[in-house]
């Protein structure tokens, strides 16, 4: 796939004409990174916007005594850098590879131009933002109203809806995570993840093959969540 077909492809440049997208991939570099390496480190310069084109993304937060809180996993399509470019501040969280991942860069000045030239983009990443902000929302009310089975159910229902791939055995999570990295996606320990998976999979609603994790049925799952 050329460059100008997978610029297409993410949604802030959809609406855009062949001719500007050619404009937007003369000026967009490739990247490769693989699993664990870090694309953006929490509290640094942000130079440029990143575009995923495959892979999968984590993003996530460090505080100050050391827990690590996992924002979002982000797959191809996704923008990761666009609010460092806007408000000129350093990165807010740290953006790391999850599997073997590939991306195009586009210098920050670069895309400040691309922003003047095109305020469609600009509208774009608005309602990015607001769709985050609204997620983070929901999240305060996760942490406020939800059990952390619930929360674990919630996530695993999340990543198959996102992530999903059908299987025999049921619907697969294409990636694969550890224990430690679920609890820093829904703010609890380890071992308190690992005793609900234990028993989630002992009810028979998830399985593990391989490190990937199997929803064994997705209508099952989500009566379990209260």
């Amino acid at each position: 796939m050329d460059r100008i077909e997978l610029l297409k492809g993410v949604p802030i440049f959809s609406r855009l004409d062949k001719e500007s997208l050619q404009r937007i991939a003369d000026v967009s570099i490739e990247r490769s990174y693989e699993k664990g390496e870090v694309i953006i480190l929490q509290d640094t310069r942000v130079d440029g916007l990143y575009i995923v084109v495959n892979g999968s993304v984590r993003i996530s937060r460090l505080s100050e005594d050391g827990r690590v809180k996992v924002l979002a996993i982000l797959s191809a399509g996704d923008i990761i850098g666009e609010m460092s470019i806007l408000d000129e501040e350093l990165a807010s969280a740290t953006a790391e590879a999850l599997e073997d991942s590939r991306l195009l860069f586009i210098k920050r000045e670069d895309f400040q131009g691309i922003l003047l030239k095109y305020p469609i983009i600009t509208l774009s990443i608005a309602q990015i933002l607001v769709k985050r902000l609204r997620l983070a929302d929901e999240e305060i009310e996760n942490l406020a109203f939800y059990s952390v089975r619930s929360r674990v159910i919630k996530t695993l229902i999340e990543l198959v809806n996102r992530y999903g791939e059908k299987t025999s055995r049921g619907l697969k999570i294409s990636f694969k995570f550890t224990h430690q990295e679920l609890a820093d996606m829904v703010g609890s320990s380890r071992e308190t993840v690992s005793r609900i998976i234990s028993t989630l999979e002992k009810e028979q609603l998830i399985t593990n093959e391989g490190g990937y994790t199997i929803v064994k049925d997705i209508e099952r799952l989500k009566a379990h969540l209260f």
